[in-house]
């Protein structure tokens, strides 16, 4: 892992800020709709697959404005604002209705925040990128690690209330330190211009199945975090503790693996590293749903991390180098392809498992891990095509 100076550390900081508050409201949603405003579970699911689509549809069109010289830290403050307002309102506010309606708005908007810091660390440290990024998807995991248990544990010793409140604490640090940002050098206006007309078709077509893949990769991630514990658990007769270690496993290769990813990328491309995942993904699932054997499952956890890990850092980085004057929609795009592809496994994984059963709903992972492969494969031609073609304007 590269020395981190004092720039690095405060979009490290924001990031973790960041993933924190995501990972804590993240679990309890559907729970403090259920159990304290006492939504039913339909209701509940309505609502997280339109506030899916209005967070995807408010940050790109965000994003689509926001490599036209918007202050990029600006952006990260009015998300940070959004959060700030949101949690105030879901303190005061115990209409069901209501407190939809701010999901759909308010919190549509907190989704532009983390897609435009990954934009602005890119902008700013150039050659570092390779190491920063991965670094960055590591502390996301970290936060993912730790949030989840502290958002229900304070829920229980304390109440959802001081949850809120904690979370409104954690954007205003979020606003204050977005004021810290280090700032890219200006580009000219002309420059700008030229810089974002030389995107082409080919590239377009390159990065719908760039997306397409990543939709199907972590549909299956989603599904996988759904099905697997009920499936330990009901089907296959292990201890209910089980599902816990293969996560903390999978947290702890992950992450050693998202810190060296600016090696691993001086080694491998991108995009082979996405082929990688998908293929290390088709395999972990595939074993996954055949074997029987405790110490076997617990084994396989490094190619499941492997898989996540080599997908979290070489996908961002790829949606950047195909529109490397576009950042920041390139990364909103690589962000959506990750909330699109939750909402599909979700909506796979609840039909499946509900009309054939939890281990049927696991062995779908195969076919998407494979479905997304293809995609990577057409995305890698697509490049072929485009650099025999017009090769001048081809990254």
């Amino acid at each position: 892992m590269p020395k981190i100076n004092s720039s690095q550390f405060i979009f490290l900081g924001v990031t973790f800020l960041m993933g924190i508050c995501s990972s804590i409201f993240g679990p309890l949603q559907s729970y403090f709709f259920v159990n304290e405003l006492g939504a039913t579970p339909s209701l509940v699911g309505t609502y997280l697959a339109i506030s899916s689509f209005a967070t995807i549809l408010v940050s790109q069109l965000v994003a689509m404005y926001s490599d036209r010289g918007i202050a990029r830290h600006k952006l990260i403050i009015f998300s940070a604002a959004c959060g700030i307002l949101a949690f105030i309102g879901f303190i005061f506010i115990k209409n069901i209705y209501a407190l939809a309606f701010i999901g759909l708005t308010l919190l549509a908007c907190v989704s532009i925040g983390a897609p435009q810091l990954f934009a602005l660390a890119a902008e700013v440290f150039g050659d570092e990128n390779e190491s920063l990024m991965g670094t960055m998807r590591a502390v996301v995991s970290m936060a993912w690690v730790i949030g989840p248990p502290m958002a229900f544990s304070l829920v229980s010793l304390f109440s959802f209330n001081i949850t809120f409140a904690i979370l409104i604490v954690s954007y205003a640090c979020i606003a204050f330190a977005a004021l810290k940002l280090h700032m890219p050098l200006a580009v000219k206006p002309e420059q700008q211009k030229l810089e974002t007309g030389s995107e082409n078709t080919k590239l377009n077509l390159k990065l719908l199945f760039a997306i397409a893949g990543m939709v199907f990769l972590f549909a299956a991630g989603t599904n996988y975090t759904m099905a697997m514990p009920l499936y330990i658990m009901k089907m296959a007769k292990h201890p209910e503790w089980l599902p816990g270690v293969f996560f903390g496993l999978t947290a702890a290769f992950e992450i050693p693996l998202m810190l060296l990813s600016g090696r691993i990328s001086k080694r491998i491309s991108h995009q082979k590293q996405l082929l990688l995942a998908a293929a290390l993904g088709s395999i972990y699932y595939l074993l996954f749903v055949t074997a029987a054997s405790m110490v076997f499952l617990l084994a396989i956890q490094m190619i499941g991390a492997a898989s996540i890990a080599l997908s979290a850092t070489a996908g961002l980085q790829f949606f950047q180098h195909q529109a490397k004057n576009r950042l920041g929609y390139a990364s909103t795009l690589y962000a959506n392809s990750i909330v699109g592809g939750m909402a599909l496994g979700a909506f796979v994984g609840g039909l499946l498992a509900s009309s054939w059963g939890y281990h049927l709903a696991l062995a779908s992972n195969v076919i998407m891990c494979i479905l997304s492969l293809i995609c990577f494969h057409l995305a890698r031609q697509a490049d072929t095509n485009c650099i025999a073609i017009t090769a001048p304007t081809c990254a």
